[in-house]
């Protein structure tokens, strides 16, 4: 199971979408067993340990909410100001 999808995601955490090495691969469930969620390979996802861990039973929102808050891309200040002299 966690072969097939880590070759789907080329080996990307679904949190915070950095790549490791298939030996650190850990299967989390999106919807948690423990919230009714079935075990098949539909609720399954690549993370890193740091991020399983993290995310640990929370409910599927608040997991979706984990992902989008690591996924935030911070653009430097320079850059911006440079964005904002193009379009202002």
């Amino acid at each position: 199971r966690r072969n097939k999808l880590y070759n789907k995601v080329g080996g990307e955490c679904f949190f915070c979408g950095e790549h490791f090495d298939r030996s650190e691969t850990t299967l989390e469930h999106l919807l948690p067993l423990s919230h009714g969620g079935p075990n098949n390979h539909h609720n399954y996802a690549l993370a890193c340990e740091p991020c399983n861990k993290e995310a640990g039973s929370l409910p599927l929102i608040d997991k979706i909410k984990l992902r989008d808050k690591k996924r935030v891309v911070q653009v430097p200040a320079k850059k911006k100001s440079i964005f904002r002299r193009l379009f202002e």
